[in-house]
């Protein structure tokens, strides 16, 4: 029997985090199943999802908490039964628009107005050739009915003229 763990973690930029938590799950033969690294503004961010054994949670779990005490990492474990949703469409949204504050708080609004359910939400900032501003860009991954990502395009683009949404059907893969 096994555990689906969730591990978050964030510490200062160091390169032996990722190889010493891939090898402290190996070691209690936990099986590495996904994750989202990144370095952001000198911190190591990053959240991975692991299957445990059982019978190793307690020994892993101390490992863990040695591991984050000496290299100063902040880490939370959770540790869950993993239930997937199948048939569910998925829709990469890509969305750009000339940077400005409250851009996410617009699109967050009319997500939760939609009840919409966000798998990956990332956003950066690149300066815009030829044109002397900052261009925002979000990329999302969402559970979203055809119907759904219509009426999601509508209220987005609505936001402003200067914003453009593309969007590719991942459940097509």
């Amino acid at each position: 029997m096994t555990d689906r763990w969730t591990i978050t973690l964030m510490g200062e930029n160091q390169s032996l985090i990722l190889e010493t938590l891939s090898d402290i799950i190996a070691q209690y033969q936990g099986n590495w199943l996904d994750s989202r690294l990144a370095q952001m503004d000198g911190k190591f961010v990053g959240i991975v999802s692991a299957s445990i054994p059982k019978s190793h949670s307690g020994k892993l779990q101390d490992e863990l908490e040695s591991f984050a005490d000496s290299r100063d990492i902040v880490m939370l474990v959770t540790i869950n039964g993993h239930t997937k949703k199948d048939n569910i469409p998925l829709f990469k949204i890509k969305i750009t628009a000339h940077d400005r504050k409250g851009i996410v708080l617009s699109i967050s609004k009319i997500l939760r107005q939609q009840a919409l359910n966000v798998r990956e939400f990332n956003t950066h900032c690149d300066s815009a050739p030829f044109a002397g501003q900052q261009l925002f860009t979000a990329e999302l991954v969402l559970e979203i009915s055809e119907k759904e990502k219509d009426i999601l395009l509508q209220s987005i683009e609505a936001l402003g003229d200067d914003f453009m949404v593309d969007t590719e059907n991942l459940s097509l893969d």
